[in-house]
């Protein structure tokens, strides 16, 4: 990232500390180490021991998602309760995934045998959009567009499609069509830019990145070459000097994309998987396995200490309220800052 990238993508969010010791970089970043002092991140009691997937900041506080179909809320007294239990159709499947409309008053989930839905974050209420004309696979990935309803909604599954759904005027959901941007592996993973909302891209298991102009009317493969790793995370925003795509990978890698030739560059941090990349305007974030974390204000990438070895699937700052950074994981773990 340069020191003028700002803007923002469909993604969740996190802000984190700066370091102090400078190592050697790796993949052309600059890496540095951070004591544990100048991190306070730190476990919190979490209701569930069930892993969590997701999590997203809302104008309610940070909600998480996770196995058995639970919703998790933070409260203003620093307290994590479940607000849903057994999931969107009370048939306790795994969700996997969270986006959050663009007025924080709305998170969408999607999860294991077609499990889809929503919460109002205001309102207390839930909906079940679950296995939408029948369709009962896993979905892997979702993202949102829009504010509360008038959003439109992407969701991807494990057999590499692409489901987009919109709402109308009278509020009600429709959906669209199936599309399968590749070959049929998984799509861990979506994103559209905030900027342009019909611009998105995806990525699957296999190493590829897909992109689409038209609001998933068509994909296009745009990479990565030789990536040789899994790919578990995307973002993808545009600002005033450039565009980029971010995708969080296996094997300590992360990739961007310099949109304007289609240059893939990776970065070498680490050795452990990346489940999870966020930003905000002045830096960026990166989570994943054993507790890892990294961050980079834009002068290098930061190893931070997370308060944690549980392995962490999602990250989350505080975009629309005043509570903490979170990341969420394995065994339900739940780390604030």
């Amino acid at each position: 990232m340069t020191m003028g990238e700002s803007g923002s993508s469909r993604r969740t969010f996190l802000k984190v500390a700066g370091g102090t010791v400078a190592a050697a970089g790796l993949g052309g970043a600059a890496v540095t180490t951070t004591s544990a002092a100048t991190q306070s991140w730190s476990s919190v009691s979490s209701p569930t021991s069930a892993t969590l997937y997701g999590v997203s900041d809302t104008v309610a506080g940070p909600h998480a998602v996770g196995k058995s179909g639970n919703v998790l809320a933070r409260r203003s007294d620093g307290t994590w309760e479940k607000v849903v239990q057994h999931g969107p159709a009370t048939r306790e499947n795994m969700l996997k995934a969270v986006s959050v409309t663009d007025d924080g008053k709305r998170i969408w989930f999607a999860g294991s045998s077609g499990a889809l839905g929503c919460y109002d974050v205001e309102k207390g209420m839930k909906y079940d959009y679950s296995a939408p004309n029948e369709h009962t696979s896993t979905w892997e990935g979702i993202t949102v567009t829009g504010t509360r309803e008038s959003e439109s909604i992407y969701v991807t599954n494990g057999s590499g499609e692409v489901y987009d759904a919109h709402t109308d005027d009278k509020g009600c959901v429709s959906f669209d069509k199936l599309i399968k941007p590749g070959s049929g592996s998984k799509i861990a993973s979506i994103d559209f830019q905030e900027a342009n909302t019909s611009i998105g891209f995806a990525a699957d298991t296999s190493g590829n990145c897909f992109k689409t102009s038209d609001s998933s009317e068509t994909w296009k493969d745009v990479g990565v070459p030789n990536a040789q790793v899994k790919f578990y995370d995307t973002i993808a925003y545009k600002t005033d000097t450039a565009e980029r795509v971010y995708i969080a990978a296996g094997g300590g890698r992360l990739f961007r994309r310099d949109c304007t030739c289609n240059r893939w560059t990776p970065v070498q941090l680490g050795s452990k998987a990346f489940r999870s990349i966020a930003r905000t305007s002045a830096k960026k974030v990166a989570v994943g396995s054993a507790g890892v974390g990294y961050e980079n204000t834009g002068k290098g990438w930061t190893k931070m200490d997370m308060g944690t070895s549980a392995g962490l699937n999602e990250v989350a700052l505080n975009r629309f309220s005043d509570g903490p950074e979170v990341a969420v994981g394995a065994s339900g773990t739940i780390v604030e800052r």
